[in-house]
C-alpha cells in the first residue's frame, strides 16, 4: 500500500460480500493517471470469508488505502458516513464495490477544480449491461448559467457521479436508508454549495446486475423513499416551496406510487397521494414539471386524474424494461 503526500481526493467504497466484483474497481484505481487520492474502504460486517478475500485483494495495491470494519451490518449510509469521518482528502468521491472509474477520473477532476474552484462537480456515467457499455447522457440537460434552485430541483441523484468538497458534509449525515439515501442528501449538499459544475464525460461505470437487491421490487422501497423525502423537508432550507414540492413530486408521486403499483398496493397508493396533496395542493402547476420526460409527465397526469389503470400498466412495463 503506497502512501501519497498530496491527497486531494478520498474515494469511499462501502463493501459487503462483494469480493467477486471488486477487482475491476481496484484495477481502475491502480491505473489512474494522477495518484493524488486515498481509498477508504468500509466493510459493512461482511462474512468472514469475504472479508479475508478483501484483505487478500488489498495486499498488493499500489495506492494509499485504509480499511475499516463495522461490527454489525448497518447499510451503505452508515458505511459511507464512517468513510467520510475517516477521510483526509479535500474532496470526496463515492464508488460502489462492483463499479469502477475511467482511468482519467482524477486528472479531469483536478483540472476542473484548479480551473473553477467548484464545491461540487457532477460527471456522467456509463451503464454496463451484459458487458455492453452505454453512455447515460444524464447531464446533457444542464448548463452553467442555471440557478442553484434549478440544480437542486432537477439534478439526477447519485453520489457516485459527484465530486464533493468534504466541508459540505459538516453537520450533515447521509441517512441510514438502503434505498433513497442519495436522493435525500444530494439536494442538501447542493444547497450548501457556492459553485456547482458539470463534466459531461462519462467517468463512472455502473455495472447493472439484474439480481441486485436495488433492482428488485420490495415492500421496503416505498417506506424508504418516504423517509428520504421527509429528510429533505426537514433539512433543506433557504429554497422556495416549489423546489421542495417538485422533489416531492419526483420522490412521492412518481417514485413511491410507481413501486406501489408494482406491488399492487392500491389502498396505500390512494393514501400516499391524498397525504401529499393535502400539503401540496397545487402540485400539478409546478413550473419544474416541464423538465421531466414525456413519459413521466403522462404518468403524473394520470396520477392527478386518478387514471390508475394506466399507471398500473406503466409500472408493469417499467418493471420489465427498467430504463424509462
Amino acid at each position: 500500500m503506497e502512501e501519497n503526500k498530496a491527497v486531494t481526493f478520498s474515494i469511499i467504497i462501502p463493501y459487503f460480500n462483494s469480493h467477486d466484483f471488486i477487482k475491476k474497481c481496484f484495477f481502475s484505481l491502480e491505473n489512474q493517471e494522477m495518484k493524488n487520492f486515498e481509498v477508504v474502504i468500509v466493510d459493512d460486517c461482511s462474512r468472514e470469508v469475504s472479508y479475508k478475500k478483501l484483505l487478500e485483494h488489498c495486499k498488493n495495491t499500489r495506492f494509499n488505502l485504509k480499511i475499516f470494519r463495522l461490527n454489525k451490518n448497518s447499510g451503505p449510509g452508515v458505511a459511507r458516513n464512517k468513510g467520510i469521518k475517516e477521510a483526509k482528502g479535500k474532496y470526496l468521491l463515492f464508488c460502489d464495490s462492483d463499479d469502477w472509474y475511467e482511468n482519467n477520473l482524477t486528472k479531469i477532476l483536478t483540472i476542473e477544480i484548479d480551473k473553477n474552484k467548484s464545491d461540487i462537480i457532477f460527471f456522467d456515467y456509463n451503464k454496463i449491461i451484459k458487458e455492453k457499455k452505454m453512455k447515460a447522457n444524464s447531464l446533457d440537460f444542464f448548463k452553467s448559467n442555471f440557478s442553484k434552485e434549478f440544480y437542486i430541483a432537477n439534478v439526477k441523484a447519485s453520489l457516485c457521479c459527484m465530486c464533493i468538497k468534504r466541508s459540505l458534509f459538516n453537520n450533515i449525515k447521509i441517512p441510514n436508508l438502503y434505498n433513497g439515501e442519495d436522493i435525500a442528501v444530494i439536494p442538501i449538499l447542493v444547497s450548501k454549495s457556492e459553485k456547482v459544475s458539470f463534466i459531461k464525460d462519462s467517468l463512472y461505470n455502473y455495472y447493472f446486475r439484474e439480481n441486485s437487491s436495488s433492482n428488485k421490487v420490495s415492500e421496503k422501497i416505498p417506506n424508504q423513499l418516504l423517509e428520504a423525502f421527509e429528510y429533505i423537508e426537514k433539512n433543506l432550507f433557504d429554497v422556495n416551496k416549489e423546489v421542495k414540492e417538485f422533489l416531492g413530486i419526483k420522490i412521492v408521486l412518481y417514485g413511491i406510487t410507481l413501486n406501489l403499483f408494482k406491488l399492487d398496493e392500491k389502498n396505500k397508493i390512494k393514501k400516499i397521494i391524498l397525504d401529499f396533496e393535502d400539503k401540496y395542493k397545487n402540485w400539478s402547476k409546478n413550473e419544474y414539471l416541464k423538465n421531466l420526460s414525456i413519459s413521466k409527465r403522462i404518468y403524473l397526469y394520470c396520477i392527478k386524474k386518478r387514471f390508475f389503470i394506466i399507471n398500473f400498466l406503466f409500472a408493469k412495463l417499467h418493471e420489465k424494461i427498467l430504463n424509462f
